[in-house]
């Protein structure tokens, strides 16, 4: 399939390594101001938003790891508005996103920036994708140093948060559950736990959301 998207953000070169410090730097300071102390929080510098969320996704390890929460929860706001970076970012994005940019509390907007990244693949592929999250759950399920247990509630933490997010982007979310529930019972079908878990959810929740769940689960 083409991609006939175009835009002026796309044909710009990457942002020279010295604009991304100046503008870490100057977002630092900024969100070190206390909003109830009255302290007028400096402003930003103008910078092409693309260019410094693309330096961000690629960013090394050490440097990831080092930015303050803060930092982190900045960038995945700015994001959920620009999914094609995440889209056009190296192989590793994604899992890089969710398991090291902020930690387990961050990781709802890392859900809400993937899942309108599935609706911009939809839009601009013309057609219908795995879900980006199953780049999270492929990740867990090869991850050779976690004990199953470890695997599994790493899994359950992810089917909670994707059902969390039902109400912001219904379509989206019982697609990836769809896929999620699916990928399960292939890798394990001797281990229902997964869709257990999700079954429990659907009792909770109950109603129109909760048929719908049952629905996945084919009950």
């Amino acid at each position: 399939m083409v991609d006939d998207r175009s835009s002026d953000a796309d044909a710009q070169p990457p942002a020279p390594r010295g604009s991304w410090t100046q503008f870490l730097q100057q977002l630092q300071t900024r969100l070190a101001v206390d909003p109830s102390s009255g302290e007028v929080a400096p402003p930003l510098a103008s910078f092409s938003l693309p260019e410094i969320l693309s330096e961000y996704l690629g960013l090394p390890a050490a440097e990831r790891d080092a930015l303050p929460p803060l930092v982190h929860a900045w960038f995945l706001n700015q994001l959920y508005t620009f999914p094609n970076v995440i889209d056009d970012a190296p192989p590793g994005a994604v899992r890089n996103l969710y398991f090291h940019c902020g930690g387990s509390g961050a990781r709802p907007l890392v859900i809400e920036s993937l899942l309108c990244l599935d609706s911009f693949r939809a839009s601009r592929w013309r057609e219908q994708r795995p879900s980006s999250l199953s780049e999270v759950w492929q990740a867990i399920e090869e991850d050779t140093v976690a004990s199953p247990d470890d695997r599994y509630r790493m899994l359950e933490e992810l089917l909670d948060l994707l059902v969390d997010e039902y109400d912001n982007d219904g379509p989206n979310v019982a697609s990836a559950l769809e896929q999620f529930i699916r990928d399960q019972r292939e890798r394990h079908p001797d281990d229902p736990r997964i869709a257990a878990r999700l079954r429990v959810r659907a009792e909770q929740l109950g109603g129109e959301f909760g048929s719908r769940l049952r629905q996945i689960l084919g009950l």
